[in-house]
């Protein structure tokens, strides 16, 4: 199983896509993460994501192993995070030349207007390469999951009349198998930066101790006062990360 996370613009949340939600759609248990891209380095302790970083212009090698995975059929699941601009352009021609296709692509995107554009451009650049891809639109950092909302958030995309702005998603629905709406959250930035783990991970102990937790408080007491008060505040936590994985990315999990 071969998922591409693209956009010829950077700084649309490509890599926490990557890394924080296409894992849940994956259906292995071996999941390999690769970030090809000159410019980024995601660094994240892991125990069920391998986490390899290439160099977009050396990706060649890596996609041939990639590859060699599919053609021997094993259950792995292979998530590529390509870079920003030309380095998304250099995985796109990498796998061309490889006779990757009918890959399933996903494409995030933001609601800064010029994303329409770039949008755009990257089904286009996937479809010159792969007319037998399925591709996927997913619209990052939602103010909330409202219908109405996502549609006034991303406007560029919807369009407006009052505004007299034209909507592309009549254009945009015909070339996509699906849409995926991602809820802003700060969570992800927690687990990244202040517990260094991914939400693939973080769900998994979740759910552990939210389902078990009159054990773990007993084991907690056993610490004192002042550590007791601080699990139960990542207790806390915990339970936001079930319920956005089980509440907010329905869509995702099947």
């Amino acid at each position: 199983m071969i998922k591409v996370v693209a956009n010829t613009k950077g700084g649309v949340g490509k890599s926490v896509i990557s890394s924080m939600i296409m894992p849940f759609v994956c259906k292995t248990e071996d999941i390999v993460i690769h970030e090809f891209d000159d410019n980024n380095v995601t660094k994240i302790k892991n125990t069920t994501l391998t986490f390899d970083n290439v160099k977009a212009s050396k990706s060649e090698n890596k996609i041939d192993d990639i590859l060699f995975d599919k053609l021997m059929d094993k259950k792995v699941s292979h998530i590529i995070d390509c870079g920003g601009g030309n380095d998304t352009i250099k995985v796109l021609d990498f796998l061309k030349d490889s006779d990757l296709i009918g890959l399933d692509y996903y494409i995030p995107a933001n609601d800064d207007l010029e994303q329409v554009k770039n949008v755009l451009d990257t089904i286009q650049e996937i479809k010159s390469r792969d007319k037998q891809a399925k591709i996927n639109i997913i619209f990052n950092r939602c103010n909330n999951l409202n219908e109405d909302d996502i549609k006034e958030q991303f406007v560029g995309f919807f369009g407006s009349e009052p505004y007299g702005i034209s909507g592309v998603m009549d254009t945009i629905l015909n070339d996509t198998e699906n849409i995926y709406f991602v809820k802003n959250t700060s969570i992800f930035g927690i687990l990244k930066n202040i517990y260094n783990t991914t939400l693939h991970d973080s769900y998994k102990e979740a759910k552990e101790i939210t389902k078990n937790i009159s054990k773990y408080q007993k084991e907690w007491l056993k610490l004192g006062k002042t550590e007791f008060k601080n699990k139960m505040k990542f207790y806390k936590f915990l339970k936001d990360v079930v319920k956005f994985v089980e509440n907010d990315l329905k869509s995702f999990r099947g």
